[in-house]
């Protein structure tokens, strides 16, 4: 599976309440999409880490776009579970690398014609690396795959970039 493109899409979308907590009120989720291309084919992932330090420690548009990237993009994996492998170098950040791993299981899912669910099942992973790395991907690989492009079309929030090494 070649990586030719990776972009990272901002959404902002309104609570129906506010969240609080003891650093203030948040009345929207801000989260990425990211989206792999690769062999004629598109990849949806997730990252939900907000977009400021104040309540996670980690954050991801800046780790993606100027140090993982560069790590993907133009190259060539076997299988899904090689990305991770090759985001080692950058220490931590889980989240941001897991939004990329997601974006590869299912561009890897959508390159054979099937439920990215049914791929990670079938695959030799130890299921509590399942369970810790891929626990979003098969609850949002539908939505992914239904509303992806959609939430561009009905007018959402949205800051794009085109991620290239």
């Amino acid at each position: 599976m070649k990586i030719d493109r990776l972009d990272v899409r901002l959404l902002r979308l309104p609570l129906a309440h506010f969240f609080e907590t003891s650093f203030g009120r948040s009345y929207d989720k801000t989260f990425l999409l990211i989206r792999l291309e690769g062999e004629g084919h598109v990849g949806w992932g997730e990252a939900v880490a907000e977009q400021h330090p104040y309540y996670s420690s980690e954050t991801t548009w800046h780790i993606i776009t100027e140090f993982l990237a560069q790590r993907v993009v133009g190259q060539t994996f076997e299988h899904p579970r090689d990305i991770f492998p090759a985001l080692a170098r950058v220490r931590g950040n889980n989240m941001a690398k897991a939004g990329i791993e997601m974006a590869a299981w299912d561009l890897h899912a959508r390159i054979l014609g099937k439920l990215c669910s049914r791929i990670i099942a079938d695959s030799k992973l130890h299921p509590d690396h399942l369970r810790q790395r891929f626990q979003l991907q098969c609850l949002l690989h539908h939505a992914k795959r239904r509303f992806g492009d959609d939430l561009m079309a009905r007018g959402v929030e949205v800051a794009h970039l085109g991620a290239q090494p």
